[in-house]
C-alpha cells in the first residue's frame, strides 16, 4: 500500500461478506454477489503501478457483460504519485475521510473525486461489522470495512500554497 494511505503497508480490515482487494497501489470493495473470478481480474489490474481508475471501471463494465445498468455497488481508491487518492463510489459504500462521510447515494452511476491523500480513511459496506480485525497488505479478502492510515493521528496537512 503506498506510504501515504497505509504507513506501515498494511491496510487493518475486519471480516465480512463482501469482497476487498487491497493492493500497494490501492483497494476495492465489491459486493458478496460480484464474481470470485472478477474480483480476481480487478485484483491483478490493481497491482500494476500504472492502473487507472477508467481501466478499472472499464474492466468491472466488461466483466459483466459491458451493461453499465448491472454494474454494483462499489468502492474504489487509488493513490496517485502527487500524494491525493482517486475515489470512486457507487451505491451503499461509504468512504471516511479523516471522519467525514462520503457517498454516492443519489447519483445515477458513481461518485468520482480526487483528494489530498489524508492521515487516515475508511471504505465501509453496508453491513454489520464482523467481529474480526486482521491486516493485510496484498490480498483479496472478505471484508465489511477497511482502515488506511491511523485515526488517532491528526489530519493531513494541505501543503498546497
Amino acid at each position: 500500500m503506498s506510504a501515504f494511505l497505509a504507513p506501515d503497508g498494511v491496510v487493518q480490515w475486519t471480516t465480512g461478506t463482501w469482497r476487498a482487494a487491497l493492493t500497494p497501489h490501492g483497494a476495492l470493495l465489491l459486493p458478496p454477489e460480484a464474481s470470485l473470478d472478477l474480483t480476481f481480474r480487478l485484483w491483478t489490474s490493481l497491482r500494476e503501478e500504472s492502473v487507472t481508475l477508467p481501466v478499472l471501471l472499464g474492466e468491472l463494465i466488461a466483466g459483466l457483460g459491458g451493461y453499465l445498468h448491472t454494474m454494483p455497488d462499489f468502492a474504489v481508491v487509488l493513490a496517485l504519485p502527487d500524494h491525493r487518492v482517486h475515489v470512486a463510489l457507487r451505491g451503499a459504500p461509504v468512504l471516511c475521510l479523516e471522519g467525514q462521510d462520503m457517498d454516492a447515494q443519489g447519483a445515477s452511476t458513481w461518485f468520482e473525486t480526487t483528494v489530498p491523500a489524508p492521515a487516515w480513511m475508511s471504505l465501509r459496506a453496508p453491513e454489520r461489522p464482523g467481529a474480526l480485525t486482521l491486516a493485510a497488505g496484498d490480498a483479496v479478502v472478505p471484508a465489511s470495512q477497511l482502515l488506511f492510515g491511523d485515526p488517532t493521528q491528526p489530519p493531513a496537512q494541505d501543503t498546497d500554497p
